[in-house]
């Protein structure tokens, strides 16, 4: 998802047909609205690591609040930034051009000659982000291709993968699909099917339909209509229908991931580099699928509602615990399973990590039996493998706790807005908070420990409903599941 670490407006790139007639949402920074506090984002760490208290617990001072968010991610700092980009300038554009021209006096309009020559102008004006110039180009190099060379031929993909940047970078995603479904068949048509030289357009084509459902995700709803309808009824707002339209994207997406993975498979290709990585994406969407009417109503919080009735609780339980996608989930966690016991370089602790996010899987649709009995043969298997105390600690007990789901992003998170976990952001103020997580891994007994001057009630009840919107992962003592209190600082910023 787009973003930056300034107050922003929420980016509306949708398809032309949804865009006519749609205002963008303009959100002063101080104004708490429903709008506002969908665009929040929380950035957490542990108390302990900046508070202090008196002999009675309370809290009495508190360092600056800059640039601490990402200290205590168990996750690796992205690489420093590759050397900016030199943008080429007009002279070299002209260059191309009057070649261009020059081979179309001496050898005609159609010479193959101008392919390549059009694809290297495509690609320059790419680079100067002038993507309607580019698409053009682009459009001209495939027509004299295939005067050349038939309908079909491999000079042909480089062309449309261009095409198909600068279509994406002009938000004209049915253009998009249109083009990637091309690419796909063009590889199919002139390689074996399922063949791995395939595996490449089959997933970006995947990604490329992910990039625009997150885009509509971040479409916020018209609050000031009062509360939304379900999708057919009365009349639902412009972003509920751009969101509808879209998540046709995630069942392509999850198509597309799904045959990445039996084209590996049918290949013997278990060692593959990113087969791992596939399967995970794969489980994104059997998962974002579970929760299609929640993603059209509210994105930002479609795993829980508001305010839900005992009665709806329930049926929502009934029915969280038997969407279709769990079962294909638990199929995709034993393939994983098995192509890590298979793999001689296999890392233990990957292994057992992967146990736990087995049982993650089964704690998020509501399958507390099983989560149990997978966390504890993913403790079993801790201690077959002889891992060290302070491996075993890490992985069941760690301090800092683990919301979930790991392979998706959450509601006002980093991830949400594509903010990388380590680059400095500027902070509005924080939050401290006290909760139990319990061994379903639902937070309990939330409890407001203070806060930063300025902060408001609204963006408090937000955090809390943050919190308990998804589960944790239990704390894990000898592979069970107990109660554990932490006390953690959200700092927040408005996107």
């Amino acid at each position: 998802m787009m973003a930056t670490i300034n107050k922003i407006n929420v980016m509306n790139s949708m398809p032309n047909f949804l865009t006519t007639g749609l205002l963008l949402l303009t959100l002063p920074v101080l104004a708490q609205t429903d709008v506002e506090l969908d665009l929040v984002l929380f950035d957490p760490i542990l108390l302990s690591e900046t508070g202090r208290f008196d002999d009675e617990g309370r809290i009495t001072a508190y360092p600056a609040y800059q640039g601490l968010a990402s200290l205590t991610r168990d996750i690796p700092a992205q690489e420093a930034e590759e050397d900016a980009v030199v943008v080429p300038d007009q002279e070299q554009v002209a260059n191309y051009m009057a070649r261009i021209s020059s081979l179309e006096q001496e050898q005609g309009l159609f010479s193959p000659d101008l392919i390549q020559n059009l694809l290297a102008l495509g690609n320059l004006h790419q680079q100067r982000e002038e993507h309607e110039q580019a698409v053009a180009i682009f459009e001209r190099a495939d027509h004299i291709s295939r005067i050349n060379y038939g309908l079909y031929d491999a000079g042909q993909i480089p062309i449309v993968e261009g095409m198909v940047e600068s279509l994406l970078a002009l938000g004209d995603f049915r253009s998009v699909s249109d083009r990637q479904r091309y690419l796909y068949f063009l590889n199919e048509k002139l390689r074996p099917t399922g063949s791995i030289p395939a595996l490449p357009s089959l997933t970006d084509m995947a990604d490329n339909s992910m990039s625009i459902l997150d885009q509509a995700m971040m479409l916020t709803n018209d609050y000031s209509q009062g509360p939304r309808f379900r999708f057919g009824e009365d009349s639902p707002g412009v972003a509920e229908i751009a969101r509808y339209y879209t998540l046709n994207s995630l069942f392509r997406a999850k198509s597309n991931y799904a045959a990445a993975i039996a084209s590996l498979i049918r290949n013997d290709n278990l060692e593959h580099p990113r087969l791992m990585e596939l399967e995970y994406k794969h489980l994104e969407t059997l998962f974002l699928l579970g929760f299609r009417q929640e993603l059209i109503d509210n994105p930002h919080y479609y795993m829980t509602s508001a305010k839900i009735t005992a009665n709806q609780a329930n049926r929502w339980t009934f029915l969280k615990r038997n969407l279709s996608g769990y079962e294909t989930g638990v199929e995709s966690f034993g393939r994983m399973l098995r192509y890590l016991q298979m793999d001689s370089g296999t890392q233990a602790e990957e292994l057992v990590r992967t146990h736990l996010e087995f049982g993650d899987w089964h704690l998020l649709f509501g399958w507390g039996d099983a989560a149990a009995a997978e966390y504890e043969q993913a403790y079993a298997r801790a201690r077959e493998l002889e891992l060290s105390e302070e491996q075993i600690d890490s992985l069941f007990s760690p301090d800092f706790p683990r919301q979930l789901p790991l392979f998706s992003a959450k509601p006002n998170s980093r991830e949400k807005f594509g903010i990388p976990l380590d680059e400095p952001l500027e902070y509005d103020g924080y939050i401290d908070i006290r909760f139990r997580i319990n061994p379903n891994g639902t937070a309990r007994d939330l409890r407001f420990l203070g806060s930063s001057p300025g902060t408001r009630g609204a963006t408090q009840i937000r955090l809390k409903r943050y919190l308990k919107n998804s589960p944790f992962r239990p704390f894990l003592v000898d592979g069970k599941a107990v109660n554990q209190t932490v006390e953690m600082r959200y700092y927040y910023t408005f996107q």
